[in-house]
Protein backbone atom coordinates (compact mmCIF):
# COMPACT_ATOMS: atom_id res chain seq x y z
CA UNK A 1 0.00 0.00 0.00
CA UNK A 2 1.49 3.43 -0.72
CA UNK A 3 2.14 5.86 1.91
CA UNK A 4 -0.26 9.25 1.24
CA UNK A 5 3.01 11.04 3.94
CA UNK A 6 6.36 10.39 4.74
CA UNK A 7 8.68 12.04 7.49
CA UNK A 8 12.03 11.53 7.28
CA UNK A 9 14.23 11.92 9.84
CA UNK A 10 12.84 15.80 10.98
CA UNK A 11 14.69 17.86 13.01
CA UNK A 12 12.96 21.50 13.74
CA UNK A 13 14.75 24.10 16.13
CA UNK A 14 13.87 27.81 17.73
CA UNK A 15 16.55 29.57 16.94
CA UNK A 16 16.76 34.12 18.64
CA UNK A 17 19.40 35.63 19.56
CA UNK A 18 22.04 32.98 18.60
CA UNK A 19 20.09 30.50 20.86
CA UNK A 20 18.99 27.35 19.23
CA UNK A 21 16.50 25.20 20.92
CA UNK A 22 15.90 21.91 19.50
CA UNK A 23 12.20 20.82 19.47
CA UNK A 24 11.68 17.90 16.72
CA UNK A 25 14.71 15.97 17.16
CA UNK A 26 14.64 13.28 13.99
CA UNK A 27 11.09 12.49 13.43
CA UNK A 28 10.40 9.75 11.18
CA UNK A 29 6.69 9.02 10.52
CA UNK A 30 4.47 6.99 7.96
CA UNK A 31 0.96 7.15 6.82
CA UNK A 32 -0.75 4.76 4.17
CA UNK A 33 -3.77 5.45 1.76
CA UNK A 34 -6.81 5.14 4.05
CA UNK A 35 -5.22 4.81 7.58
CA UNK A 36 -5.45 6.77 10.78
CA UNK A 37 -2.15 7.28 12.32
CA UNK A 38 -2.42 8.77 16.23
CA UNK A 39 0.19 10.50 17.39
CA UNK A 40 0.37 10.72 21.51
CA UNK A 41 2.06 11.87 24.04
CA UNK A 42 2.41 14.69 26.76
CA UNK A 43 2.13 18.13 26.13
CA UNK A 44 5.14 19.87 25.19
CA UNK A 45 6.23 16.67 22.91
CA UNK A 46 6.05 18.55 19.70
CA UNK A 47 2.82 16.85 18.45
CA UNK A 48 1.54 20.64 17.32
CA UNK A 49 5.03 21.77 15.65
CA UNK A 50 4.99 18.58 13.46
CA UNK A 51 1.27 19.79 11.99
CA UNK A 52 2.47 23.08 11.12
CA UNK A 53 5.77 21.61 9.70
CA UNK A 54 3.64 19.23 7.14
CA UNK A 55 1.34 22.56 6.37
CA UNK A 56 4.31 25.16 5.85
CA UNK A 57 2.61 27.28 8.89
CA UNK A 58 5.42 27.51 11.08
CA UNK A 59 6.50 30.80 12.81
CA UNK A 60 9.20 32.47 11.67
CA UNK A 61 11.64 31.99 14.45
CA UNK A 62 11.46 28.03 13.74
CA UNK A 63 13.94 26.05 11.25
CA UNK A 64 14.01 23.01 9.56
CA UNK A 65 17.54 22.02 10.05
CA UNK A 66 17.44 18.41 8.72
CA UNK A 67 15.38 15.90 7.27
CA UNK A 68 12.13 15.90 4.44
CA UNK A 69 8.52 15.57 4.35
CA UNK A 70 7.07 13.18 1.28
CA UNK A 71 3.52 13.94 0.17
CA UNK A 72 2.38 11.05 -2.44
CA UNK A 73 5.85 10.18 -3.22
CA UNK A 74 6.97 13.98 -4.14
CA UNK A 75 9.83 16.00 -1.62
CA UNK A 76 7.45 19.31 0.05
CA UNK A 77 9.36 20.67 2.64
CA UNK A 78 11.61 21.99 -0.01
CA UNK A 79 9.01 24.04 -1.78
CA UNK A 80 7.07 26.15 0.18
CA UNK A 81 4.97 27.02 -3.30
CA UNK A 82 4.04 23.28 -3.09
CA UNK A 83 2.98 23.46 0.30
CA UNK A 84 1.08 26.07 -0.03
CA UNK A 85 -0.75 24.44 -2.95
CA UNK A 86 -1.90 21.64 -1.36
CA UNK A 87 -2.86 23.34 1.84
CA UNK A 88 -6.77 22.87 1.80
CA UNK A 89 -6.93 20.85 -1.00
CA UNK A 90 -5.14 18.08 -1.10
CA UNK A 91 -4.36 18.48 2.50
CA UNK A 92 -6.90 19.79 5.43
CA UNK A 93 -6.31 20.16 8.88
CA UNK A 94 -8.85 21.02 11.95
CA UNK A 95 -7.47 22.39 15.21
CA UNK A 96 -8.11 21.87 18.52
CA UNK A 97 -9.90 25.33 19.22
CA UNK A 98 -12.57 25.83 16.39
CA UNK A 99 -13.20 29.64 18.23
CA UNK A 100 -10.06 30.84 16.83
CA UNK A 101 -10.28 29.65 13.27
CA UNK A 102 -13.72 31.08 12.65
CA UNK A 103 -14.13 34.92 11.76
CA UNK A 104 -17.03 36.31 14.43
CA UNK A 105 -18.15 38.52 11.92
CA UNK A 106 -19.41 36.47 9.01
CA UNK A 107 -21.89 33.70 8.66
CA UNK A 108 -20.35 30.18 8.62
CA UNK A 109 -21.91 29.60 5.42
CA UNK A 110 -19.91 32.53 4.05
CA UNK A 111 -16.44 31.27 5.34
CA UNK A 112 -17.34 27.60 4.06
CA UNK A 113 -18.01 29.32 0.41
CA UNK A 114 -15.20 31.59 0.85
CA UNK A 115 -13.00 27.86 1.14
CA UNK A 116 -14.53 26.95 -1.81
CA UNK A 117 -14.14 30.11 -4.00
CA UNK A 118 -10.28 29.76 -3.24
CA UNK A 119 -10.18 26.27 -4.56
CA UNK A 120 -12.19 26.20 -7.18
CA UNK A 121 -11.44 29.92 -8.48
CA UNK A 122 -15.49 30.10 -8.32
CA UNK A 123 -18.25 31.50 -7.02
CA UNK A 124 -19.70 27.93 -5.30
CA UNK A 125 -23.98 27.15 -4.89
CA UNK A 126 -25.51 26.87 -2.34
CA UNK A 127 -25.86 23.14 -3.08
CA UNK A 128 -22.40 22.62 -3.05
CA UNK A 129 -22.12 24.62 0.48
CA UNK A 130 -25.19 22.72 1.85
CA UNK A 131 -23.61 19.05 1.12
CA UNK A 132 -20.34 20.08 3.03
CA UNK A 133 -22.97 20.76 5.97
CA UNK A 134 -24.39 17.39 5.64
CA UNK A 135 -20.91 15.68 5.38
CA UNK A 136 -20.69 17.18 8.73
CA UNK A 137 -23.90 15.83 10.26
CA UNK A 138 -25.76 18.91 10.42
CA UNK A 139 -29.80 17.64 11.00
CA UNK A 140 -30.58 21.41 10.00
CA UNK A 141 -27.86 22.63 7.42
CA UNK A 142 -29.68 25.12 5.50
CA UNK A 143 -30.48 26.85 8.64
CA UNK A 144 -26.70 26.47 10.18
CA UNK A 145 -25.18 28.13 6.63
CA UNK A 146 -26.88 31.44 7.77
CA UNK A 147 -25.61 31.27 11.50
CA UNK A 148 -22.51 32.88 12.91
CA UNK A 149 -20.14 31.44 14.87
CA UNK A 150 -21.25 32.69 18.24
CA UNK A 151 -24.65 31.49 17.68
CA UNK A 152 -23.32 27.71 17.48
CA UNK A 153 -21.65 25.10 20.07
CA UNK A 154 -18.20 24.01 20.75
CA UNK A 155 -19.32 20.73 18.66
CA UNK A 156 -21.16 22.52 15.91
CA UNK A 157 -18.14 24.95 15.41
CA UNK A 158 -15.93 22.16 15.58
CA UNK A 159 -18.11 20.61 12.54
CA UNK A 160 -18.20 23.29 10.58
CA UNK A 161 -14.09 23.38 10.34
CA UNK A 162 -14.61 19.98 9.43
CA UNK A 163 -16.82 21.26 6.51
CA UNK A 164 -14.05 23.78 5.19
CA UNK A 165 -11.52 20.56 5.70
CA UNK A 166 -13.51 18.77 3.11
CA UNK A 167 -14.09 21.36 0.93
CA UNK A 168 -10.85 20.38 -1.25
CA UNK A 169 -11.70 16.65 -1.31
CA UNK A 170 -8.14 15.92 0.51
CA UNK A 171 -6.36 13.17 0.35
CA UNK A 172 -4.69 13.77 3.98
CA UNK A 173 -6.63 14.97 6.68
CA UNK A 174 -4.39 16.38 9.74
CA UNK A 175 -6.75 16.55 13.28
CA UNK A 176 -4.77 18.46 15.89
CA UNK A 177 -6.43 17.91 19.50
CA UNK A 178 -9.90 18.33 17.70
CA UNK A 179 -12.05 16.92 20.89
CA UNK A 180 -9.71 19.02 23.23
CA UNK A 181 -11.98 21.88 23.78
CA UNK A 182 -15.36 19.78 23.17
CA UNK A 183 -16.94 17.63 26.67
CA UNK A 184 -16.83 13.81 26.15
CA UNK A 185 -20.27 12.76 24.48
CA UNK A 186 -19.65 15.76 22.07
CA UNK A 187 -15.90 14.80 21.07
CA UNK A 188 -17.19 11.29 20.65
CA UNK A 189 -19.67 11.96 17.94
CA UNK A 190 -16.27 14.07 16.41
CA UNK A 191 -14.53 10.70 16.76
CA UNK A 192 -17.39 9.11 15.33
CA UNK A 193 -17.84 11.68 12.25
CA UNK A 194 -14.28 11.40 11.13
CA UNK A 195 -14.07 7.42 11.31
CA UNK A 196 -17.43 7.56 9.19
CA UNK A 197 -15.68 10.11 6.28
CA UNK A 198 -12.94 7.94 6.29
CA UNK A 199 -15.10 5.09 5.08
CA UNK A 200 -16.64 6.98 2.87
CA UNK A 201 -13.62 8.61 1.23
CA UNK A 202 -10.95 6.48 1.98
CA UNK A 203 -8.99 9.61 3.60
CA UNK A 204 -5.76 9.16 5.67
CA UNK A 205 -5.77 10.46 9.11
CA UNK A 206 -3.42 12.37 11.49
CA UNK A 207 -4.86 12.04 14.67
CA UNK A 208 -3.20 14.17 17.02
CA UNK A 209 -4.00 14.39 21.21
CA UNK A 210 -2.40 13.54 24.47
CA UNK A 211 -5.81 11.78 25.28
CA UNK A 212 -4.76 8.04 24.95
CA UNK A 213 -8.19 6.83 24.89
CA UNK A 214 -9.37 8.57 22.35
CA UNK A 215 -6.61 7.87 20.25
CA UNK A 216 -7.01 4.37 20.57
CA UNK A 217 -11.09 4.46 19.48
CA UNK A 218 -9.68 5.87 15.75
CA UNK A 219 -5.74 5.12 14.85
CA UNK A 220 -5.02 1.44 13.12
CA UNK A 221 -1.27 2.87 13.97
CA UNK A 222 -0.38 4.54 16.81
CA UNK A 223 3.17 6.55 17.63
CA UNK A 224 4.69 7.48 21.10
CA UNK A 225 5.97 11.02 20.96
CA UNK A 226 8.73 12.50 24.07
CA UNK A 227 10.65 15.42 23.92
CA UNK A 228 10.96 15.83 20.14
CA UNK A 229 11.37 11.89 19.51
CA UNK A 230 9.50 8.96 18.68
CA UNK A 231 10.08 6.41 20.76
CA UNK A 232 7.49 3.53 19.88
CA UNK A 233 5.15 2.75 16.93
CA UNK A 234 3.29 -0.32 15.95
CA UNK A 235 -0.30 -1.61 15.51
CA UNK A 236 -2.60 0.35 17.88
CA UNK A 237 -4.00 -2.83 19.58
CA UNK A 238 -0.68 -4.40 19.77
CA UNK A 239 0.93 -1.14 21.71
CA UNK A 240 -2.06 -1.09 23.74
CA UNK A 241 -1.10 -5.34 24.46
CA UNK A 242 2.56 -5.17 24.43
CA UNK A 243 4.03 -1.67 25.20
CA UNK A 244 7.78 -1.97 25.18
CA UNK A 245 9.05 0.97 25.98
CA UNK A 246 8.64 2.66 29.90
CA UNK A 247 6.83 4.97 28.60
CA UNK A 248 4.43 3.61 26.62
CA UNK A 249 3.63 1.25 29.18
CA UNK A 250 3.46 4.11 31.87
CA UNK A 251 0.94 5.67 29.67
CA UNK A 252 -1.04 2.89 29.53
CA UNK A 253 -0.83 2.13 33.27
CA UNK A 254 -1.96 5.49 34.01
CA UNK A 255 -5.78 5.08 32.61
CA UNK A 256 -8.40 4.60 34.53
CA UNK A 257 -9.15 0.96 34.72
CA UNK A 258 -12.57 -0.02 36.42
CA UNK A 259 -10.36 -3.37 37.67
CA UNK A 260 -8.50 -0.88 40.36
CA UNK A 261 -11.69 0.95 41.39
CA UNK A 262 -10.64 2.20 44.72
CA UNK A 263 -7.14 2.06 44.11
CA UNK A 264 -4.77 5.37 42.69
CA UNK A 265 -3.75 5.89 39.34
CA UNK A 266 -0.41 5.29 38.34
CA UNK A 267 1.83 8.66 37.54
CA UNK A 268 4.57 9.70 36.01
CA UNK A 269 7.20 10.70 37.97
CA UNK A 270 9.34 14.22 36.69
CA UNK A 271 7.92 16.53 34.32
CA UNK A 272 8.25 16.42 30.62
CA UNK A 273 11.46 16.81 29.13
CA UNK A 274 13.35 16.56 33.14
CA UNK A 275 16.41 15.61 32.06
CA UNK A 276 16.44 15.92 28.38
CA UNK A 277 20.56 15.44 27.59
CA UNK A 278 21.06 15.75 31.41
CA UNK A 279 24.06 14.25 33.11
CA UNK A 280 24.10 10.58 34.33
CA UNK A 281 24.84 11.18 38.07
CA UNK A 282 23.32 7.61 39.18
CA UNK A 283 26.45 6.15 37.66
CA UNK A 284 30.45 6.35 37.36
CA UNK A 285 29.91 7.49 34.05
CA UNK A 286 31.34 11.24 32.38
CA UNK A 287 28.86 10.42 29.06
CA UNK A 288 25.74 11.73 28.63
CA UNK A 289 22.89 10.03 28.16
CA UNK A 290 20.59 10.35 24.59
CA UNK A 291 17.75 9.00 25.63
CA UNK A 292 15.35 12.07 27.09
CA UNK A 293 13.14 9.87 29.02
CA UNK A 294 16.39 8.82 31.27
CA UNK A 295 15.89 10.91 34.49
CA UNK A 296 11.95 9.96 34.95
CA UNK A 297 12.54 6.12 34.04
CA UNK A 298 12.24 3.62 36.34
CA UNK A 299 13.73 1.37 34.61
CA UNK A 300 17.11 3.02 34.12
CA UNK A 301 20.26 0.72 34.34
CA UNK A 302 23.94 1.10 32.94
CA UNK A 303 22.66 0.06 29.80
CA UNK A 304 21.07 3.37 29.12
CA UNK A 305 24.29 5.18 29.50
CA UNK A 306 24.92 5.76 25.50
CA UNK A 307 23.77 8.37 23.06
CA UNK A 308 20.30 8.64 22.31
CA UNK A 309 18.60 4.86 20.96
CA UNK A 310 17.88 4.54 17.47
CA UNK A 311 13.68 3.83 16.62
CA UNK A 312 14.67 -0.02 15.55
CA UNK A 313 12.46 -2.59 14.52
CA UNK A 314 11.35 -5.40 17.24
CA UNK A 315 8.68 -7.20 14.97
CA UNK A 316 6.90 -6.56 11.68
CA UNK A 317 6.28 -2.29 12.12
CA UNK A 318 6.47 -2.71 15.65
CA UNK A 319 9.50 -0.21 16.17
CA UNK A 320 10.94 0.90 19.72
CA UNK A 321 13.72 3.18 20.94
CA UNK A 322 15.27 1.76 24.06
CA UNK A 323 18.93 0.52 24.06
CA UNK A 324 17.14 -2.05 27.18
CA UNK A 325 14.94 -3.47 24.73
CA UNK A 326 17.36 -4.06 21.81
CA UNK A 327 20.12 -5.58 24.69
CA UNK A 328 17.05 -7.83 25.71
CA UNK A 329 16.27 -8.81 22.04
Amino acid sequence: MQNVLEIKDLHLSFVSKGKEKKVLRGIDLDISEGETLGLAGESGAGKSLLTLSIMGLLPATAEIKKGGIQFQGAEILDNPGKQASLRGRKIGIIFQDPSASLDPLYRVGSQVAETLSDITGKRPEMPQILNLFSRAEFKEPEKIVFRYPHQLSGGEKQRVMIAVALAGNPRLLLADEPTASLDANTGAQIISLLSKIQKETGLSILFISHNLPLVEQIADKLAIIYAGRILETGLTTELAKRSLHPYTRLLFSALPDPGRKGKPLATIPGSPGSGLNSRISDFPSTEESGCAFYQRCPEKNLTCCRPEPPLIEISPGHRVACWRIKNEN
